[in-house]
């Protein structure tokens, strides 16, 4: 796939001078239902945005490795062949495009276990964190995609913030090696 400008570096390409931009809008109704129906430019556009969304999501959960690259280039095939099924059966697509990218990071979790930096966190709390923070998405979105209120999605971000700044208080002062 072409490069993203409104990526993260990845392993390779670490630069400071690069500004990142805001992520892409999520494709509207009329796009997704081309897209399943096999429209090209229809398909491109989803795939774009499907191609930062899984990537920025990858990396972040992986880690910036060449495998968290390769994984999003896996799930982004399988978005591609699995959404027009998805699209019959009335799924949301943040909804799918965040169910199959959680899962292929759960097996690759799995394959190459990896720690978080996060501390004492859920694991919803992560996810929502990741989601908002790192792929960019607002509340609603972050909600559609995990199927959850969006009063949670505000509630487990402040607890989770909260958390993180108990850990980082309790660890101040001392040297981390």
């Amino acid at each position: 796939m072409p490069v993203d400008s409104t990526l993260p570096p990845g392993p390779a390409a670490l630069s400071d001078t690069a500004a990142p931009q805001a992520p892409p809008p999520v494709p509207g109704l009329n796009t997704l239902a081309a897209a399943a129906l096999g429209t090209r430019s229809a398909l491109a556009e989803v795939l774009a945005y499907s191609h930062r969304f899984v990537t920025v999501y990858c990396r972040a959960a992986l880690g910036a490795s060449p495998s968290a690259d390769l994984l999003a280039a896996e799930v982004c095939a399988t978005l591609a062949t699995g959404w027009p099924t998805a699209h019959t059966q009335r799924r949301d697509f943040l909804e799918f495009v965040h169910a199959t990218a959680s899962r292929a990071v759960a097996l690759g979790r799995w394959e190459s276990p990896h720690t978080y930096p996060l501390g004492p966190v859920t694991d919803m709390q992560r996810e929502i964190l990741l989601l908002r923070a790192i792929v960019g998405l607002s509340p609603m979105e972050t909600a559609v995609a995990l199927r959850i209120p969006v009063l949670t999605v505000h509630r487990e971000t402040s607890g989770a913030l909260a958390a993180a700044k108990r850990a980082n208080r309790s660890h101040r002062g001392r040297v981390v090696a």
